[in-house]
């Protein structure tokens, strides 16, 4: 409801959506301190909610000027924060829908390294996390064509090996989402061989 209520005040009571200063000062800014904050992991979940369902807003509104803003932050903040919500990531999923890769391919090692660790980590217990991680790599693999050969010089062969561990997690749910990440990098390998 938070997240939808958020949504709401945003569309009703934001006269000029393009003002990207205004916006991320209502809309962005306390919630990421929340995020980046640690000290109450329920209301860390729910800001990831909310900014999950506020990205989701402006990509499907179709706000261009405010997703070219907030790409850069949500990257950032993905890096920076030690929470691991599913929400953050699928953030990050609905930005490269729309983007592609331009704003990725600049911290690839960073991301590579979180998503590892939200794979690999067993103190990370929820799947829903490890799914989502493993479909940022899979949608993230589908927009690195462009850039298959940098890709296969520096992380291809980690990213495999991670997603042939995750392939083999207890939970059938992450195996089927790392199963599916791992073809679509195994592609790419290919297409960076040629």
């Amino acid at each position: 409801a938070c997240g939808k209520s958020y949504v709401e005040v945003f569309e009703s009571c934001t006269p000029n959506k393009e003002e990207k200063k205004t916006v991320s000062m209502l809309f962005y800014e306390r919630l990421d301190s929340i995020i980046l904050g640690g000290s109450d992991k329920v209301a860390q979940k729910a800001a990831c909610y909310t900014l999950c369902e506020f990205i989701k807003n402006i990509v499907d509104k179709g706000y261009d000027v405010l997703v070219e803003h907030f790409c850069p932050k949500i990257i950032g903040l993905f890096i920076k924060t030690r929470c691991f919500h599913f929400e953050l990531t699928r953030c990050l999923i609905y930005l490269l829908d729309v983007n592609g890769s331009k704003y990725f391919v600049g911290c690839l090692s960073e991301i590579f390294n979180k998503v590892h660790e939200i794979i690999l980590d067993e103190r990370i217990p929820v799947y829903q996390d490890k799914i989502e991680a493993c479909s940022l790599l899979t949608v993230l693999g589908c927009n690195l064509d462009s850039v298959a050969d940098l890709v296969n010089r520096f992380y291809l062969n980690d990213v495999i090996t991670t997603l042939t561990k995750a392939s083999q997690n207890r939970i059938a749910k992450v195996q089927k989402a790392a199963r599916a990440a791992k073809e679509v990098w195994e592609a790419l390998k290919i297409k960076g061989h040629r």
